[in-house]
């Protein structure tokens, strides 16, 4: 039972400093990665309100136009 209780405490060991190698590896490109994802999200929540609001405005005109149509046709 002792001889395993110091292979334990080094395997502990062992798998912390392996676990601390690889967050210093994969942090910095995870945040970085992180940022730029934000980013995008912005951007493309902005373009997406950009383009909801052209949407808009063309059906307005196409509804002005068919009005416009109808009273045409009505008062002729």
């Amino acid at each position: 039972m002792e001889s395993t209780t110091p292979t334990n405490e080094e395997d502990a060991k062992t798998v912390k400093l392996l676990a601390k190698g690889l967050l210093e590896l994969y942090e910095p490109p995870l945040t970085t990665i992180n940022t730029h994802l934000k980013e995008l999200t912005e951007k493309q929540e902005a373009v997406h309100s950009m383009i909801t609001s052209e949407r808009q405005k063309m059906e307005n005109i196409q509804n002005d136009a068919m009005l416009d149509a109808l009273v045409t046709f009505f008062n002729k």
